[in-house]
């Protein structure tokens, strides 16, 4: 029977190999041999690269639960923005997709930018604020809940 981390093993204990990872939501120039192998939510810019779709990921917004308290069982978008939210970016990508499905949020409403999705999604579980996340983890978390809004389109993202 093979141990759960025999791969690993096996890689690491050649002398003349090193495992290497480099987890960021950053774009690296494939080309410059930065990535041998890359996994986007975004199709490549250069031409010679291949890409092909492996899935697609469905994401909402999470928050912690004593989070959401605060703003009730079913809050609504007028609440929300009152709400704290962790984006990747200035000025931010969820903010501008969260504005074009009906927030009014400004970057008041996002004190805290990662580029980290490890580290946002820490804070999100500590009570710190809202963010997005794909379902697959966000509804295994029991310390969160998914925030749920009527009407509001939900994310997907093809990788």
């Amino acid at each position: 029977m093979e141990k759960p981390n025999q791969g690993l093993d096996d890689a690491t204990s050649q002398q003349d190999h090193t495992l290497a990872t480099l987890l960021t939501n950053e774009q690296r120039d494939l080309n410059q041999r930065e990535a041998d192998i890359a996994i986007r939510s975004v199709r490549p810019t250069q031409p010679e690269l291949i890409a092909k779709r492996l899935c697609s990921v469905r994401g909402y917004l999470y928050a912690a639960k004593s989070y959401l308290q605060q703003f009730g069982n079913l809050p609504s978008i007028a609440e929300l923005n009152k709400a704290n939210f962790i984006d990747t970016e200035k000025p931010g990508r969820l903010m501008t997709l969260l504005n074009s499905q009906g927030f009014s949020l400004t970057r008041k409403n996002f004190p805290v930018i990662s580029n980290s999705h490890i580290v946002q999604w820490e804070l999100v579980k500590q009570g710190m604020a809202i963010s997005a996340t794909a379902e697959e983890i966000g509804d295994n978390e029991p310390l969160v809940k998914r925030v749920v809004i009527s009407n509001l389109s939900l994310i997907t993202m093809d990788l």
